[in-house]
């Protein structure tokens, strides 16, 4: 073994390490030690990067794959989301639609004890009990399967979950090269996406549904640079149908498409997530459940906010109020704006575009946790661009907000996150 496949071993070895201990042994509040964890993680990463040649690639995804192999069995402990998961799949598998009533509503009239499913162990842990269900059609339909395969054992449901989630993962590996090399680009930048330690943490142990979406979103891109509105539309609304973010890039297909290709993909994407929602939500009460546990979603909290907080902060210090749902509406606004602006203004290629389009949504939003950075680090491999990638190294810093009970954000690592982030865009990305 020469020295250079020596030291990508050492550094894949190193990861591998790095990211089972984190994902096995550790829990969210004890952030110092996932600190430490990640940076080794990410150091194997940059390391692997700045060695790895193109004809490494298929045994550095080799890798990738073993590691998200690896941390699967993990129990997930950066995100409580998999309570959430398990409570509608139970739902699902008893007979009833999660959409019908909240957890809080379920317990309130019957008790845990009259439940038409077990939700002991699951209603004590659950965060969002007073929420409805407000996760698109695609997620729902995982959790019909995961319910009916392993319901009620949480365990078990959380493994099928996962193990779900990696099909559409591992078949990202598989496009995101071939995809690059239908834009004319080196297959090994994929690298940067398949071999991020964020990937297997959060996608693959954590059970985040980022895969299947950006999946759906390189098929969008493949089929808009081919010149096939069917294609685009359908990969569309495949992404919608996992979460409503990638409606942000339709002004940006429409136009690349044309007129007519760009409409016809318009009505595609609308037409098979309304035949979707139409057997989700059967009835009129579904549906208004639905938008209720959606304006929870966008609206209810905030976390780990750029634009935002800007804003937030100084009205809470004048009027000790936060206005959240007021300057949510408002951001939201703008980046629709913006998004449109982007695309039909921009002349970057596609992928660039998207990328930006995709980063002034995170910029406008709320919330934005460390999973919501995979789209753009998979978008990112397309550009000469590297600030997701400066971000994805930073942004493990908000788990702080887990060291307290309850959790509390540190202001002072939002701006360093933030202003770290904004550096390396006016000094280093936004000259290219």
């Amino acid at each position: 073994m020469n020295r250079r496949r020596a030291i990508l071993a050492g550094a894949q070895g190193l990861g591998l390490c790095a990211v089972s201990l984190l994902c096995h042994a550790v829990a969210r509040e004890a952030v110092w030690t996932v600190w430490t964890l990640y940076a080794a993680a990410f150091a194997a990463y940059l390391l692997t990067l700045r060695v790895a040649e193109p004809a490494d690639l298929r045994w550095l995804l080799g890798c990738a794959v073993a590691t998200q192999l690896a941390v699967w069995p993990a129990v997930p402990e950066l995100s409580d989301d998999v309570v959430r998961f398990a409570w509608d799949a139970r739902t699902w598998a008893s007979g009833h639609n999660p959409f019908a009533a909240r957890p809080s509503d379920w317990v309130r009239s019957a008790g845990l004890a009259g439940l038409p499913f077990d939700g002991r162990e699951l209603y004590p842990e659950l965060v969002s009990r007073d929420w409805f269900a407000s996760y698109p059609p695609f997620v729902h339909t995982l959790l019909w399967v995961t319910g009916k395969l392993a319901s009620p054992h949480l365990y078990a449901e959380t493994l099928v979950l996962k193990g779900l989630l990696l099909v559409p993962l591992f078949a990202v590996f598989g496009l995101l090269p071939r995809v690059l090399v239908a834009h004319g680009l080196p297959a090994d930048r994929s690298l940067w996406f398949v071999l991020h330690p964020l990937v297997p943490i959060e996608l693959a142990a954590n059970a985040h549904w980022e895969a299947p979406m950006i999946l759906g979103v390189l098929g969008t891109l493949w089929a808009v640079h081919r010149g096939r509105p069917v294609a685009a539309g359908l990969c569309l609304a495949f992404a919608v149908s996992v979460k409503l973010v990638p409606l942000v890039l339709l002004p940006w297909v429409m136009r690349r498409l044309g007129p007519k290709g760009g409409l016809g993909a318009a009505l595609l994407v609308l037409a098979c997530n309304g035949a979707m929602y139409a057997v989700m939500l059967p009835g009129p009460e579904l549906r208004t459940h639905y938008l209720l546990g959606l304006s929870n979603f966008f609206g209810a909290f905030h976390f780990n906010a750029s634009v935002a907080y800007a804003v937030i902060w100084p009205l809470y210090a004048l009027t000790g109020d936060h206005h959240v749902d007021e300057i949510g509406r408002l951001l939201g606004l703008a980046v629709c704006l913006g998004a449109c602006v982007l695309a039909y203004r921009a002349t970057h290629p596609s992928p660039e575009v998207a990328l930006w389009t995709w980063t002034l949504f995170l910029a406008g939003s709320l919330v934005v946790h460390p999973w919501y950075l995979a789209v753009p680090l998979a978008l990112g491999c397309f550009t000469p661009h590297r600030f997701v990638v400066v971000w994805t190294a930073l942004i493990p810093l908000t788990y702080s907000a887990y060291a307290t009970v309850p959790a509390q954000e540190w202001p002072s690592v939002v701006v360093i996150e933030y202003g770290a982030v904004l550096a390396w865009l006016v000094a280093r990305d936004w000259r290219r």
